[in-house]
């Protein structure tokens, strides 16, 4: 993994005769900040999705979705 800020993008079965949908790149954080090099490569890693403003960082709303390690 590069240093760089990562994202998630799934690919979701919308049906049998139904072209799959995507949820479009969603950025990833480890606790508060951007997830970038924090886990070595092949490690499995538990993440929860949150929806923009349904969580709080130091008491202010998030502005973004957003998958948290």
């Amino acid at each position: 993994m590069s240093g760089t800020n990562v994202t998630l993008e799934l690919t979701l079965n919308n049906g049998e005769d139904v072209p799959p949908i995507t949820t479009g790149p969603i950025n990833c954080y480890y606790s508060s900040g951007r997830l970038t090099t924090h886990y070595a490569k092949g490690m499995s890693i538990i993440m929860t999705y949150w929806s923009a403003g349904s969580i709080n960082i130091d008491g202010t709303p998030t502005t973004d979705n957003r998958w948290v390690t």
